[in-house]
């Protein structure tokens, strides 16, 4: 049995306070339990003037699916701006 998550990734662009919808995240864990996260940049996003790459050597911006297997399928750029440990006190 696999499941799968998603997730939208915004980004606020540099210089304003303005946050915009950037990707789609599909994380998924395979029967086996390996985990693959698949990210694309949204169309909307890549045709903006000051679109920023989330990572310019993994990520760069580009109409294509990035895949990741390792840290649980979370790109680091994105594993990096979320909190250091959900709910942990």
């Amino acid at each position: 049995m696999t499941s799968e998550r998603e997730a939208y990734v915004y980004i606020q662009l540099p210089g304003t306070l303005e946050t915009v919808p950037t990707a789609l995240l599909r994380a998924q864990t395979l029967a086996d339990g390996t985990q693959i996260g698949r990210l694309r940049y949204g169309d909307r996003y890549l045709k903006r003037q000051d679109a920023v790459a989330l990572d310019p050597f993994q990520l760069p911006l580009a109409k294509e699916v990035f895949e990741f297997t390792r840290l649980h399928g979370i790109p680091g750029a994105v594993r990096d701006a979320g909190p250091d440990a959900w709910g942990a006190e």
